[in-house]
């Protein structure tokens, strides 16, 4: 195994075209920064490029807890993470 992010998550998913496949992207239930890890629930939803560790996190506001990201792609899906 590698560790590719020192990020708080769960539940990784990633597009289900890529189920088995080497895949770039995955996405994850997280906190917004590590100063949240004290917190009961994540409070945001992370998109992370598995080659680099790149990580873009968005967050819902105060008070708000998103559950595990699902990936629906679009219909016309040219790329992974479209």
């Amino acid at each position: 195994l590698k560790e590719i992010s020192d990020l708080s998550c769960e539940f990784p998913q990633v597009s289900p075209k890529v189920f088995g496949k080497e895949h770039q992207w995955g996405y994850t239930l997280s906190y917004l920064s590590h100063e949240d890890s004290h917190l009961t629930y994540f409070n945001s939803i992370s998109k992370t490029d598995l080659n680099t560790g790149e990580t873009k996190t968005i967050s819902f506001g105060e008070d708000h807890y998103p559950s595990e990201p699902i990936f629906v792609p679009k219909e016309s899906q040219t790329s992974e993470d479209d």
